[in-house]
């Protein structure tokens, strides 16, 4: 094994092995599959046009899923795979795990939810809506290609095409609220995106100053084994820049304001897919780039700037949550706060930290991915999502059953539908009730009983007093 990768390795507290035996036709076929399935899948989507073929982006899921199992495989030991530009080691596994996961959830309930805006009869919504669906398989071809990057370079840039993949999801609700939260999504992650690539600029050209071939100046491999020899001033420079923009991603603060916003007005699947893909790979970013610089003489500035990040993060998420109506914003703050304890990990550093980290975003990936896919079958009448208006909207019988009948049809079973009574059976079991419970016939105004059957008119029935 090349001197750079023992010394990247080692970075990562794992021992230094032989290369896995593989052909470079099976570890390119294993390092691309991820990116090039999903995008093949949002070509059939765009030029299927049947809704039919979203199940394609379902197919993509479990691919990335497989391929994160097979790299986990292959890479336990200590190896690495690698094929031009992507690189493939344990940490880029289990991320491909927790992305797959968290996109499984998502997909196949965004393909069972069947929501109104598939079935209008708009032609430009049609197409809106199409777009829109083609937008998935491009997020999750970004994310795989992101965490397989082998450089600095390209998971910026993947990044970057994460963000644009997320600003159509977001708005692909069509509503006034969603566009608004798009395009502050839109603007605030492209600052921080913007400073990111400002911070990258600054590593590359500290890291051409020492290098002999200027074209891997930005490789993970590079940079583990030269950071000692790059100019300290740079790096203390480039290092809050890339921890803000990251941040920003990663919905952590100060640039953190679009991530309630967001989550709370896309769609169920699409805040699912911000929570489990792109949440995570905004922390991978900063997991790859705290490794890289985790060496004596910067160590302890990077720590600090984690810390501040992480208690901010946390306090803003905490009070805001204890203050928090609305369940769907209940849910992004929550998120917030788990990015921040994930912080918290990066600053302590140590392998045990590290693993407990990845371990923590992938239950949050699919613990949030199942929340925000069903909390898009609670909403109250009107599309409110407060605990108030879900409130005395359980109370209603048919507000429930309709909630347990979609509840039903989205795991494919059987609802239960009511059994109609005659007006007869129904009369003789409400004098049962109510002689019952009361010793007697319930009398109001006329000795006449409201009783609300289940069809829509309601039927007045008579309860005659009991003789004796």
């Amino acid at each position: 094994m090349m001197s750079e990768e023992v010394a990247v390795l080692a970075e990562y507290g794992l021992a230094a092995h032989e290369r896995v035996p593989l052909d470079p036709i099976t570890a390119s076929s294993l390092l691309w599959l991820p990116i090039l399935v999903p995008m093949l899948a949002a070509c059939v989507i765009l030029v299927g046009r049947h809704r039919g073929l979203g199940w394609s982006t379902v197919g993509a899921s479990v691919m990335i899923t497989l391929t994160g199992v097979v790299a986990a495989v292959v890479t336990s030991d200590g190896s690495t795979l690698t094929t031009g530009p992507l690189r493939a080691d344990a940490l880029t596994a289990v991320m491909l795990l927790i992305i797959g996961a968290a996109a499984i959830v998502a997909t196949w309930s965004g393909m069972i939810d069947n929501p109104a805006a598939h079935q209008e009869s708009n032609q430009g919504r049609q197409r809106h809506v199409h777009m829109c669906r083609a937008g998935v398989p491009l997020l999750l071809a970004s994310a795989s290609a992101a965490v397989l990057a082998g450089n600095l370079g390209l998971l910026w840039m993947a990044l970057l095409a994460m963000t644009v993949a997320t600003t159509f999801l977001i708005g692909s609700a069509g509503t006034r609220t969603a566009w608004e939260a798009q395009w502050k999504y839109l603007v605030l992650v492209s600052i921080g995106l913007a400073l990111a690539g400002l911070g990258t600029v600054m590593v590359y050209l500290a890291a051409a100053a020492v290098s002999t071939g200027a074209h891997r100046s930005l490789e993970w491999v590079f940079l583990a084994s030269r950071t000692a020899q790059l100019d300290p001033g740079v790096v203390r420079m480039a290092t809050p820049l890339l921890l803000i923009g990251f941040g920003a991603a990663a919905g952590l603060v100060p640039l953190h304001s679009w991530l309630p916003d967001a989550q709370s007005r896309a769609p169920g699947p699409v805040a699912a897919l911000i929570s489990g893909c792109y949440l995570p790979v905004a922390m991978y970013a900063l997991l790859r780039w705290n490794r890289v610089v985790a060496t004596d003489s910067t160590t302890g500035f990077l720590r600090v700037l984690l810390l501040v990040v992480a208690v901010g993060s946390l306090v803003f998420a905490v009070s805001m949550v204890i203050a928090q109506r609305d369940y769907l914003r209940l849910l992004a703050y929550t998120s917030m706060q788990y990015m921040a304890l994930a912080v918290f990990g990066l600053a302590i550093g140590t392998p045990l930290a590290v693993a407990a980290v990845l371990l923590h975003l992938f239950g949050h990936g699919l613990a949030k991915a199942v929340l925000f896919c069903g909390a898009g079958q609670l909403a109250a009448p009107g599309g409110s999502t407060s605990f108030e208006d879900l409130q005395s909207s359980s109370q209603e019988p048919r507000r429930c059953r309709d909630i347990g009948a979609r509840s039903c049809r989205s795991a494919r079973l059987p609802s239960l539908q009511p059994v109609r009574q005659s007006p007869r059976t129904a009369r003789r079991r409400h004098q049962f009730r109510t002689r019952s419970d009361h010793g007697g016939c319930r009398h109001h105004s006329g000795d006449l009983v409201h009783l609300r059957r289940r069809e829509a008119d309601p039927d007045v029935l008579r309860c005659r007093r009991p003789t004796g």
